[in-house]
């Protein structure tokens, strides 16, 4: 996951999935979740769980800001980017994250699938077990050259180009 952790950003139920996950399987069989990004605001109980809850550190890593070389290599290696949030203005992750190939699941928000279109799989953020299933088979798939092609995504120059159209 990346992004500020608010309450929007929905990690609660990233976080809910993951505790599902340790009350379900055996250590060796749940994946790994790191959460990029600095802590916001009007979320206690999402910090609360992030500071006492006994899976961080053993398959849920808070890595905090990264600077743009660290967080290229934690997307480099990561299988997909979990993009649940409740309400986006752009949506900006899923972006980045097509941008170099890695696989999204994430909200159906109108942003993202305007630019994303069906390259993302798009899960319900009321439904914790689609999620479920989601992580399970993109897990099971793995971050392989099968996956879908990112449609072309907007540049600066594309967007500048538009706006002087308009104007």
């Amino acid at each position: 996951m990346l992004g500020t952790i608010e309450p929007r950003k929905n990690h609660a139920l990233m976080l809910a999935v993951w505790q599902h996950f340790h009350d379900t399987r055996p250590p060796d069989d749940i994946p790994h979740l790191v959460i990029v990004g600095g802590r916001g605001w009007e979320n206690k109980d999402v910090f609360e769980t992030l500071d006492n809850a006994p899976f961080m550190g053993r398959t849920v890593h808070e890595a905090g800001r990264l600077d743009d070389t660290e967080l290229s290599g934690i997307l480099s290696r990561a299988t997909a980017l979990l993009f649940p949030s409740l309400a986006e203005g752009y949506g900006l992750p899923p972006m980045e994250a097509a941008a170099i190939g890695l696989p999204v699941i994430s909200a159906d928000l109108a942003p993202v699938r305007a630019i994303l279109g069906d390259y993302p799989v798009y899960v319900d953020t009321g439904d914790m077990q689609q999620w479920t299933n989601a992580i399970d088979h993109m897990v099971a798939t793995g971050r392989s050259s099968a996956w879908k092609q990112p449609p072309p995504l907007p540049t600066w120059e594309s967007h500048f180009r538009q706006l002087r159209a308009l104007l």
